[in-house]
């Protein structure tokens, strides 16, 4: 029985470790994502906000984070670009639904090339 608990310990110990990985890997992924569309857009003479949201969904669907586009916020102002991206990574699933979930939130601004 003492085994059998020690087991249980290991088990929760190392799925909370494996989480705990994935929830920095949805971040950093994110952030390349992110860093991905602002290099791509940089040069462009208009309508960079709308371009830069677009590639961000895009990409993270590509890589398998589902984000809601409402969450997604990009904004010029002085010739930068602000994108701000807030979402949840579900650590406990049950029955298809997220039961336990890490709020996460990334913002980053860049300058942007004046075009004439």
């Amino acid at each position: 029985m003492k085994l059998l608990a020690w087991l249980l310990v290991a088990l929760l110990f190392f799925s909370a470790v494996y989480e705990g990985f994935m929830t920095i890997w949805s971040y950093m992924e994110i952030s390349n994502v992110v860093e991905r569309a602002a290099d791509g857009t940089s040069r462009m003479a208009e309508d960079r906000g709308p371009r830069v949201k677009q590639l961000v969904l895009a990409g993270a669907a590509e890589s398998g984070l589902a984000l809601d586009d409402r969450l997604v916020t990009v904004t010029e102002q002085n010739h930068q670009v602000t994108v701000r991206v807030r979402w949840r990574y579900p650590v406990v699933v049950w029955g298809g639904e997220p039961v336990v979930e890490v709020p996460l939130s990334l913002e980053r601004t860049y300058g942007l090339a004046v075009i004439r």
